[in-house]
């Protein structure tokens, strides 16, 4: 049962990040690498801010607008010069630095933790479970739908998913689509930020957590696929879920070895990602 629990803790904090880093994908084919940086310092940010609920909105939009300026400084110059997506990703890495490195100079790089945000625990088949974090999950779960949603039910969702099947063509029918990419950019955004504003709360976070928390949630998109929003959310808890077993057997945090080798063999089953569908696999 511990190792459920820790994997739900873990999936709740990677869940916002791999959907954020998803959406960007989906729309624009770029995986954004400053997703971490913006994790770390929004989090960082509301933790110094004391926590609770008006810090970690002022987080979230926080993260919304570095998530916006990662695109106006790393994407939108390549787009405009048609440049590859893979040159625009390491446009991302960039941004990243430079991210991190402001956050570094304004925040400091010390370990910083919130308070939770409730007291209290809840006994779970025997278990003890701290009200904090089942509230987390419940937060990461309804955000993540949140996303979801808007990309399958919304008329924005629908200008997406245009931009990511033929974005020319969407042009043509005059969709304005470089608004669309705003929209997901600082959505991306404001999800890499709640990651942050949860691993505050339910751990520490500090600049030497952006990487391993990036490289996770990267994996986990790549295994589920990073194609489908679905499959990138069923990809981290697979993802969470090894962490979770290999941390309670050899007793070391986010282990990057073993998951490495899960999205290794993964691949080799099904190069577009374990849970993608045919239709999303050849789009991908």
């Amino acid at each position: 049962m511990q190792v459920i629990i820790t994997a739900l803790s873990t999936a709740a904090v990677l869940a916002p990040m791999a959907i954020g880093m998803a959406l960007v994908y989906r729309i624009g084919g770029v995986i954004n690498f400053a997703a971490g940086a913006i994790c770390v310092v929004s989090g960082v940010a509301y933790a110094l801010m004391g926590g609770g609920v008006v810090a970690a909105l002022a987080a979230i939009a926080m993260g919304a607008g570095l998530g916006v300026a990662v695109f106006l400084l790393g994407v939108l110059p390549g787009k405009f010069r048609g440049i590859p997506p893979v040159a625009m990703t390491l446009g991302t890495l960039g941004v990243a630095l430079i991210v991190q490195a402001l956050g570094d100079e304004v925040f400091g790089t010390s370990p910083h933790t919130a308070e939770p945000w409730i007291d209290g625990s809840l006994s779970l088949f025997g278990n003890e479970l701290s009200a904090h974090r089942a509230l987390s999950v419940a937060v990461s779960m309804v955000a993540v739908i949140a996303v979801i949603a808007m990309f399958d039910r919304t008329l924005i969702g629908r200008g997406m998913e245009a931009c990511s099947t033929n974005e020319p063509l969407a042009q043509l029918y005059g969709s304005r689509t470089l608004v669309y990419h705003f929209i997901a950019w600082s959505v991306a955004g404001a999800c890499g930020a709640l990651s942050g504003v949860l691993q505050a709360g339910l751990a520490s976070i500090s600049d030497t957590a952006s990487m391993p928390l990036l490289v996770t949630a990267i994996v986990g998109a790549v295994l589920g696929g990073i194609g489908s929003l679905r499959a990138t959310v069923l990809g981290v808890l697979l993802v969470a879920a090894a962490s979770a077993l290999v941390q309670q057997l050899l007793n070391v945090q986010l282990p990057l070895t073993p998951v490495f080798v899960l999205m290794l063999l993964g691949l080799a089953i099904r190069p577009a990602g374990l849970f993608t569908s045919t239709k999303t696999g050849e789009r991908v």
